[in-house]
């Protein structure tokens, strides 16, 4: 226990020297915590090798990781007035669940979801969007206009395999069309739209 807690102290004092010499690639996340909430307490566009760093507000928490995908660090780390930040930088493609410890009468989680790591990035046109998203059941596609039954739609694992292909049937009066997310086991997924004259769209989906 003790040699666990002496190489979590080591880990993330090398991410503190490499935010420090400015060596952190990608995008940093903040969240705030504060008596009884993370805040935000879900991220859900965050790519492998941003940043994410706990910042203390008030009260006495950690931040655990409860459930994270199979390959990546888990972490159990304290956030107080004395400890008020701790960082971690995820390389593992996933939904990453944490909680604060001292809270969990209080049910104080958060999440956040990660990809990229794969090269399969989730850079959606505005004008293509899923609903609801996360789900589990049937989700409604808004297609652009200009998109016709020729349109392919892809679905890729988080390993970046694609899982599905097929034409996507749409109702031509409101350019939508339906994929049922049942199918699927829980996880991330990147939702592709193709068409023989059109730029394709991306978009990524949480199935819960």
């Amino acid at each position: 226990m003790i040699k666990n807690k002496i190489f979590r102290a080591l880990v993330v004092a090398c991410f503190f020297l490499v935010v420090a010499n400015g060596s952190v690639s990608g995008k940093k996340w903040t969240v705030t915590v504060r008596n009884y909430s993370f805040f935000p307490y879900n991220l859900t566009h965050v790519k492998a090798h941003d940043t994410i760093q706990w910042v203390w507000e008030s009260g006495n928490h950690t931040t655990t990781s409860t459930s994270i995908p199979g390959d990546a660090m888990d972490w159990d780390y304290p956030i107080n007035h004395d400890i008020n930040s701790f960082i971690y930088i995820p390389t593992v493609d996933g939904i990453y669940y944490y909680q604060s410890t001292p809270d969990t009468a209080k049910v104080m989680t958060g999440h956040f979801v990660v990809s990229g790591s794969n090269g399969i990035l989730d850079d959606a046109g505005i004008d293509f969007r899923i609903f609801p998203n996360p789900g589990s059941g049937l989700v409604t596609i808004w297609i652009p206009s200009g998109f016709t039954e020729s349109s392919i739609l892809e679905i890729y694992n988080n390993e970046g395999k694609m899982i599905y292909v097929g034409h996507l049937l749409m109702e031509a009066l409101n350019h939508t069309g339906n994929f049922n997310l049942g199918t699927l086991s829980r996880g991330v997924y990147i939702f592709k739209l193709s068409h023989p004259e059109k730029k394709s769209l991306i978009q990524r989906v949480i199935r819960e």
